[in-house]
Parts: C-alpha cells; structure tokens; sequence
C-alpha cells in the first residue's frame, strides 16, 4: 500500500527537503504546492533529485493569506492533483513545510491500509464561538483586512480599513449554515475513497463552497463538515498530530523544542510546528528514533 503527501509550503525550502527525504520511501510520492507569494524556484531547486516529488506548476498555485479561504483553495488544487497523479495511492496525508514525522516510515506505510480516517471532527454548534466564523462576513484574503497583513499602512490605507471593518461589521449575520458545522486541525490523513468523496461532494454541492469563501479558517471546517455529515464520520479516529496551541500573548500554535520531546505520546504521527533554529534538537532526536534498527 502506497502513500501520497500533499504539502502546503511557502518558506523554508531547506526544511522541506529534509521533511520530504525524511518521508521517502518505496511507493511513497509527494504533491507540494508553493504558495504564489514565494520564490518557487527556491523550492524546486532545493527538492531536486528527490524521486516522487511533483512541484504544482504556477497556474494551480494560490497566495495563500492567513485564515482566508485562499489556503482552502490551495488545499483543493492540492487534493485534486493527488488523486490524478499519485493513481497508486491508497492514502492521502495533508502537511505543511512545518510537521515532522514522529511514527517510523514502515509504520506510515502499514498505516495506508488501514480504513481509519486521521482527522477530528469536533462537532460546532451556533452557541460556540467559533461559530462566529461561518456567522458573519470574513475578508481574510482581502490585503487590507487580513489580520496578519503588513502593519505599515499609509494614514490613507488605515482609513480604508477602518471603513472596510466597520462595513464589514455593521452587515447583518449571516443565513444559518446548511449543515452541522465541524471543526478540527487542517491537517489530515484520509483513504482514497474518503478523500474521492470529499472532492465529489465539493464538485455536486458549490453552494457549500461558496458558504466557505467569505467565513473564516475554511480550512479547518470543510473537509471536517463533509464527512462530519457522511457515513465516513464512524471512521474517524482522530488527529495524529502532535501539537501546542497557546493562547498568549497571540493565539498561534507553538514552535516546538527539545522540551517537547518527552511530551510527544507514542501514538503520534507527526508533530507540529518545527523550525531549522528552534527545533534543531529535537529534530535530530526525532531523526534518531525514526532510524530503522538492524536486526541482532
């Protein structure tokens, strides 16, 4: 059984190449797409000579914005090209440049015949409120009002976006949404035919995209909510990804160290989010687990 990787990138492309050469093996390919705002080049350059690996030509790549449904569109372009190129992939696995490989490779691979579906679907009622992002209006890809957009505005930029958010804010909350709501990380491992299903239900049912486009984090709700609503939900088994979100001083996941190490528990698969510096350590250590042991 095979295994396809649909990486989301856009710096790094050193850490990459280690993330993808730490995942080869026999079977094993991998989809990457570079996000349109950075150098693909620098990708390309630095994943040559890697068997397996196809780089998204610049016609499927997206600027993806933080939070915006620019990053579920690259998700999409993602998925569609796994199913078409990787045709011996029996799973399909979504990552980003920052996850890392904790489970072995012959574990990874024994995990692409398995039914098991590795992804939360936390159900999200109206009273929740992180139902707010499908409640109103977000214009997360618009480059004025992305959170994480540049702060050095012109007096004149900074009045356009204080008129855009007050627009924004002052429209009247959205139609209830027209299917329970589910949440989880974006990142994911889903079968063949899990994932087929996804890409069909998106093909039979663009009001639900267009739903998407104007909430927030769509990324961490479409996927979830098609098969939160299918039968594929009894399959689910949850996230394999290790990770700390801390609240303070911003919300954000954490850049995880050496002091994680003991903190990872065994039935991870992969841990989230490294860096070449910061988790230099821990990724060496991480190295050395993985490393496949001789027999006696």
């Amino acid at each position: 059984m095979s295994t396809g990787y649909l990486l989301l990138v856009h710096d790094q492309p050193a850490q990459v190449r280690r993330l993808v050469s730490a995942l080869q093996g026999p079977g094993v390919s991998f989809i990457v797409h570079v996000d349109a705002k950075a150098d693909r080049a620098s990708f390309v350059v630095a994943l040559r000579g890697l068997s397996g690996v196809h780089v998204l030509p610049p016609s499927a790549s997206v600027a993806v914005n933080w939070g915006g449904y620019s990053q579920t569109q690259a998700m999409l372009n993602l998925c569609a090209a796994g199913l078409e190129q990787c045709t011996d992939a029996h799973r399909f696995t979504l990552l980003s440049g920052a996850c890392y490989p904790v489970a072995s490779n012959a574990r990874l691979q024994a995990l692409a015949s398995s039914p098991a579906l590795m992804i939360d679907l936390k159900l999200t009622p109206p009273e929740l409120p992180r139902y707010e992002r499908v409640r109103h209006y977000h214009l997360s890809d618009h480059p004025l009002t992305n959170r994480r957009g540049s702060t050095d505005r012109s007096p004149r930029e900074r009045s356009y976006i204080r008129y855009i958010k007050d627009f924004v804010s002052s429209l009247p909350p959205r139609p209830p949404f027209p299917v329970p709501l589910y949440y989880g990380p974006t990142w994911w491992s889903l079968t063949r035919p899990a994932l087929e299903y996804v890409m069909r239900h998106c093909r039979e049912h663009p009001e639900l995209l267009t739903e998407f486009r104007y909430s927030a984090h769509a990324d961490e709700h479409l996927v979830h909510t098609i098969l939160g609503n299918s039968h594929w939900a009894e399959a689910s088994i949850g996230c394999g990804h290790y990770y700390v979100w801390e609240e303070h001083p911003k919300r954000h996941c954490r850049t995880l160290d050496i002091s994680d190490l003991d903190r990872i528990p065994p039935t991870a698969l992969f841990v989230r989010k490294v860096d070449p510096a910061g988790s230099a350590e821990l990724l060496e250590r991480l190295d050395q687990a993985r490393a496949p042991t001789e027999a006696p």
